[in-house]
Order: C-alpha cells, then sequence, then structure tokens
C-alpha cells in the first residue's frame, strides 16, 4: 500500500502536536508547558500546506495588534491584504508568504518586517545558515519594539535616530521607495524584493546594538585577561596602547577590559550578511534618518562617521567614504532632501547642504551649499535647483536646474534653454522669439566647430572648451577658469 512519506520538517512538526496535546491533558507537566510555548512548535505544519496554531497566545497578539499606532496598524492591514490576495492570483509566491509575511507569529508590522528581513538575510547563507532565523527574528522584534515603546522617557530617547524611532523610520523608508519609484505598485514589492529598504533595516537593527556598553560576567577575571592581551605576540597593540598620548583611549581601554565591554560583533555580523545577501555596504556606525531610498542599491558604500539626513535618495554606485587612512570623524555629512546621482562619490569630512543634487558620476571634495546642483569630476556648482526637496522629484538628468547669472536656461545646453524657454513663456510671440534665438545659437556652434576642423586642431584647454557653449554663464565661466 503506497503511504504518502511526510519530510523532515512535517514529522518534527506532528511529533510538537502530540506533545502539546499530551501536555495540555496533563496538568503537571506545567512548567514543561511553558518552556515549550515560546518556541516555534506552537505552529503546526498541516499536509496540505497550510498553517494553523493551537496557542492560547493568539488573542494575545491580535490584542497586541490593535495596541499599535494608527500608522503602523495600517500599513500592517495594507500588507496583508496584498499578500492574500496574491496568493490567489499567483499561486507560486504561496510558500515565500507564508513563510514571511503571512506567517501565524506576523501579528503586527514590526513582527511581519523582522520576519521578511531576517528570511531574506539568511537566503545569503545557503543550506546551513550561521544563524536560526527565529533568533535572528527575535532580535530584529526586540529592537523595533524596544525603540518604538522604550521602558522609560530616558531609554526611548537613546534610541532615536535623528529624532526617529527604527519603526517609524522603516516606515517612511517603505513610503519613500512606494511613491518615488514609478515600477512600484504595492508596499509589499518593497518589503519582499527591494534590497535597498531590506539593507537599511539590517543597519538600523544592527546600530541600535552598536558599542552599547555592557558590564561583564562576574566570573571574568579582568586582570588575567588584560595581562594576557599585554603579553601577547602583537607589540603593535601593546605598543600603541601603552605609547599613546591620549589618556582617555588608555582608560576606555583598561576600563572595557576590567568592567564592561561593548558590543561589536553582532553589528558587525549583520553589516557583513547585509553586504554579501544585497550589494551595500552601510557601517553600523553611519546615522541615516528616515525616508530615505537607496534606489536600486548595488555597489552603495557608507562610512562609519557618515550622516544621511532625512528624505534623501542614492541611486546606485553612492560612495560616502573617506580620502585616506585618518582615523575620527572622516566621512561625509549629507543634509535633507539631497539627491545624489549614479556612481557619485563624497570623500573627506564635507558637508552637502539640504535640497542639494549631486550629479552621476560626480567626485565631491568640497562642501555644497544648500540647494546647489554639482556635477564633474572634481564636481563644481552649475546652478541651483528649482525644486524644493530634489529627492522627491528625482530629476537625474539636471533639468529643473537655475544656473549661476539668473539665465533661463536649465544648465543642460541648448535642449535644456528651448525647454525652459518654451515652458514659460505666457504668450506665443515670446516662445517664437526665444526659439529663434536659440536655433542661432546652435548655428552659430556648428558653424565656429566646422571652421575649427578644418583650419587648425581643437585646442584642449579650458577656455576653448567652454567658448563651444552659449548656454554657460559668464559668471561661471569665470569661476571654472
Amino acid at each position: 500500500m503506497a503511504t504518502k512519506k511526510l519530510s523532515f520538517t512535517k514529522k518534527i512538526y506532528k511529533k510538537f502536536s502530540k506533545l502539546r496535546s499530551s501536555d495540555s491533558r496533563n496538568s503537571s507537566t506545567t512548567s514543561n508547558h511553558d518552556s515549550f510555548k515560546d518556541t516555534a512548535v506552537d505552529i503546526t505544519y498541516n499536509v496540505n500546506g497550510s498553517f494553523t496554531t493551537n496557542d492560547a497566545d493568539a488573542d494575545a497578539d491580535a490584542d497586541e495588534s490593535q495596541a499599535t499606532c494608527p500608522q503602523s496598524q495600517a500599513m500592517y492591514t495594507d500588507i496583508q491584504a496584498t499578500a492574500r490576495n496574491l496568493l490567489s492570483t499567483e499561486p507560486l509566491m504561496a510558500t515565500l508568504l507564508r513563510k514571511t509575511v503571512l506567517h501565524p507569529t506576523s501579528t503586527t508590522l514590526e513582527k511581519v518586517i523582522a520576519r521578511t528581513i531576517a528570511a531574506r538575510l539568511l537566503q545569503s547563507c545557503g543550506s546551513n545558515p550561521m544563524c536560526c532565523i527565529e533568533g535572528l527574528t527575535k532580535a530584529f522584534v526586540e529592537a523595533l519594539e524596544k525603540s518604538e515603546s522604550g521602558a522609560n522617557a530616558s531609554a526611548r530617547e537613546e534610541e532615536l535616530v535623528l529624532g526617529h524611532t527604527i519603526i517609524e523610520a522603516i516606515r517612511m523608508d517603505l513610503n519613500a521607495c512606494f511613491k518615488r519609484d514609478p515600477a512600484c505598485e504595492s508596499i509589499l514589492e518593497v518589503l519582499l524584493f527591494y534590497k535597498g529598504f531590506a539593507c537599511l533595516v539590517c543597519h538600523r537593527v544592527a546600530r541600535s546594538r552598536w558599542m552599547k556598553t555592557i558590564p561583564l560576567n562576574r566570573n571574568y577575571d579582568g586582570k588575567k585577561a588584560r595581562d594576557e592581551l599585554t603579553n601577547q605576540t602583537h607589540p603593535s597593540y601593546s605598543n600603541r596602547l601603552s605609547n599613546s598620548s591620549d589618556t582617555t583611549v588608555k582608560a576606555g581601554k583598561s576600563n572595557r577590559i576590567r568592567n564592561t565591554t561593548q558590543t561589536r560583533y553582532v553589528s558587525l555580523w549583520l553589516q557583513s550578511q547585509a553586504s554579501a545577501a544585497f550589494g551595500i555596504d552601510i557601517h553600523p556606525g553611519a546615522t541615516i534618518g528616515a525616508a530615505v531610498m537607496l534606489d536600486h542599491g548595488t555597489g552603495i558604500v557608507i562610512g562609519e562617521t557618515a550622516v544621511v539626513g532625512d528624505y534623501c535618495t542614492f541611486l546606485h554606485g553612492v560612495t560616502l567614504g573617506g580620502t585616506g587612512k585618518a582615523s575620527g570623524d572622516r566621512h561625509p555629512k549629507v543634509g535633507s532632501g539631497v539627491l545624489i546621482g549614479t556612481n557619485a562619490s563624497i570623500l573627506g569630512n564635507i558637508k552637502i547642504g539640504d535640497n542639494a543634487k549631486i550629479g552621476a558620476g560626480s567626485v565631491v571634495l568640497k562642501p555644497i551649499p544648500h540647494s546647489a546642483t554639482a556635477v564633474g569630476a572634481p564636481a563644481r556648482i552649475i546652478g541651483f535647483a528649482k525644486e524644493q526637496r530634489p529627492s522627491l522629484s528625482m530629476d537625474t538628468s539636471m533639468k529643473n536646474v537655475i544656473p549661476i547669472g539668473g539665465g533661463k536656461g536649465t544648465g543642460g545646453g541648448s535642449e535644456g534653454s528651448f525647454a525652459s524657454s518654451t515652458s514659460s513663456s505666457d504668450s506665443d510671440s515670446e516662445s517664437e522669439s526665444n526659439t529663434n534665438a536659440v536655433k542661432n545659437d546652435d548655428n552659430h556652434l556648428l558653424d565656429r566647430r566646422r571652421r575649427l576642423s578644418t583650419t587648425s586642431t581643437i585646442n584642449s584647454n579650458r577656455s576653448s572648451l567652454l567658448s563651444y557653449s552659449t548656454s554657460i554663464p559668464e559668471e561661471v565661466k569665470a569661476d571654472i577658469e
């Protein structure tokens, strides 16, 4: 007789279900039941592929979801509705959804985000992950829920990043990706597939655990550990510690060895796994605001002391890096509402003003003022942004730019001048005159290039190159020269 062979996972769930039913009949095993209750065995895997729970805490989880803030509850409801609708339209997504968004333990927005990002993160570990998904999900949930409802006001204040809690920043990140990306049709798409968003969640959790001072085990022998550390075969470390002129560094080192330690390795592991899984490298020490969009995300690097304000948009390949081996505060400080184009590099401890625009491929080595637009390598200011927040309009072609000197052009050559002149005119006569002026400029450029090609070779210095374009104001020419 042919029997249906259950997989190992189904056997485990079946065995735990029997244990659960036997515990409920035996009142003397209350302690075992309580310790069993907090594990994943509360979930029964049915043969038809669905999950059911026999947990008395289901009502408590439902009450907890109702107690969350209205914004989180509304977003959670939208994600769940979209996922359930997806089950009927695209059945191939059933396994992914039931392991993440529609998992029985995903009763709040925090738990949905935690389980989904944990599952995506552990995919890079292959068939033998170095961390259990339940443990990683728990760590994520603790970070998200702790920041939202701290034990006291001071503890909650410590969890704020540029005035936002972790879950508040994540909600704003979800909305930012959904609103700014024309290819995105739902919040669920961002949660399941956007690696820029997933890496930001990992970074926010890693930062919440970065360099937190905790007491050492009371059985820890600090003097013995310090002696072993001093006598080890690494003279560079002992010399640096003994010869350092900074007494605070030595005091901090000794205090760390004797009494306390600072958490590092969980945060660094999260950074390493996120970099391997999503191709984005964000140091746990970096400070990143809310409503940030890492579009595509691949190749983005953000250093330890970098600061990124709210409402920023970074395209792929952006680097916020240092300029050498110098320690301390060495990375850029980016204001709010900044748009940074593809493969742009901002190097050194410089400030990028609010609502600035950095063109694709630019190398920024000097500070950029508020609302300015900079392009080139090295980057130079070509004008000022027309938008109040360039990161929301995603003007990567740099057309909405007011040139230095107050010209009518948009910094994009004759085509940009033609676009701005025709759009800003109120009468047909003014449009016609502006068009004729642009055509005359184009004819002048063609004649000049023809003469140069037939009479002599083109001189490659800056002054001759600038003379090719009549759309660049004289003030900008003088600045570049």
